[in-house]
């Protein structure tokens, strides 16, 4: 390969056939020579349909034999065509002695493009075909992602993060992905052509994991860098703690409130809700001050909890509240009767129990009335 970015392009037919421009020849009986870098185990049998384009027109036969490439040292992404114009393709793959298994679609008439990224470390790419074996096209291109990726500033005021990154030789540009920090949950946030990338929408007081791709001037994407970690944190500034006294307000078919006590160092409050008290939290809101209105009546019984946010971090997480179902179109839910406006169950306390009954049915137990 003459430079990082560029495309290594083979054409498998027989000897003979046309070559798809752009693209090194290999035929039936061309076997590996260390003069030219590429080649065959050992020979092997090609049809030709004479339909379609050149490369997808004609294809060799292995049946266990190996393709071998001479290659630097790197990380590669490597596409393998494979199909029969006339008859169905059942070919099973190896990259590197991994196995890609039976590479797909599989009809009559169609090509499977098989891509995948590899690391060569011994100077040798190596492909190994099976079963029906047809193999009419490689594209093998080296993209190394991205290395040496920093941070740079991290402000709070307003919330900011910079990445910078060493430039690649064949890079067309670059992309960095973002997720909340420890999730693995990447999504692109846009590319640049430079090594620096200014990030303007993150929150003060969370963290976010940051990789990033290179783009190569033959349009191949590189895989994920390494993670870097970025605290939009003032060291300096204690975190606040968990908002105290998570309460139910008032609760009917106009609205739910929730209230909380907060210290004098919170900057905001993020209010989050679910439908389990241990999993799933959605933000539903950012507030200055407490309390919180959730419009609407409820048809279900919802968990929420508030974290409480500065420049020092985010709060630990209160014990959810789950409050009540206020839409009385949906009585066969329980807590719909334990609305606070026109609410018909009998409630009773013992010790730090709360029981609401009606009639003979208890239903509701162990819940916070307040």
């Amino acid at each position: 390969m003459n430079s990082a970015g560029d495309v290594l392009s083979f054409d498998f037919g027989c000897s003979g056939g046309p070559v798809a421009d752009s693209y090194t020849e290999v035929t039936e009986s061309t076997l590996y020579d260390p003069n030219t870098g590429y080649g065959l185990s050992a020979p092997v049998a090609c049809r030709d349909r004479g339909s379609l384009d050149d490369m997808r027109r004609d294809f060799v036969l292995a049946g266990g034999e190996e393709f071998r490439v001479d290659l630097p040292d790197g990380e590669y992404h490597v596409t393998v065509i494979s199909g029969d114009a006339i008859a169905s393709n059942n070919t099973q793959l190896t990259v590197q002695g991994e196995d890609q298994g039976s590479l797909q679609p599989r009809g009559t008439g169609e090509f499977a493009e098989h891509s995948l990224y590899t690391t060569v470390d011994d100077g040798t790419l190596t492909l190994q075909l099976f079963n029906d074996g047809r193999i009419n096209g490689l594209h093998i291109s080296q993209v190394a992602a991205p290395s040496e990726v920093s941070l740079g500033e991290i402000a709070t005021v307003p919330p900011s993060v910079t990445l910078d990154w060493e430039e690649l030789e064949g890079a067309s540009n670059y992309t960095v992905y973002r997720s909340p920090a420890d999730r693995a949950e990447y999504e692109a946030l846009g590319s640049v052509e430079t090594n620096t990338f200014p990030d303007e929408s993150v929150e003060l007081g969370y963290s976010y994991d940051y990789v990033l791709t290179q783009m190569s001037v033959a349009g191949v994407e590189s895989g994920y860098s390494a993670p870097v970690c970025a605290d939009v944190v003032d060291p300096t500034v204690v975190a606040p703690a968990a908002p105290d006294s998570l309460s139910l307000g008032k609760a009917n078919r106009k609205g739910t409130t929730i209230t909380w006590n907060g210290g004098d160092d919170v900057l905001e409050y993020h209010v989050y809700r679910s439908l389990s008290p241990d999993r799933g939290f959605e933000r539903v809101a950012t507030t200055e001050k407490t309390p919180y209105f959730a419009e609407g009546a409820s048809a279900v019984n919802y968990y929420y909890t508030v974290l409480a946010v500065n420049a020092g971090g985010v709060s630990a997480q209160p014990q959810p509240l789950l409050t009540p179902v206020t839409d009385r179109g949906n009585n066969s839910n329980p807590f719909a009767q334990c609305s606070p406006d026109g609410a018909d169950a009998k409630v009773q306390r013992t010790g730090d129990t709360w029981r609401a009954t009606n009639g003979s049915q208890t239903v509701l137990e162990t819940y916070s009335m307040v």
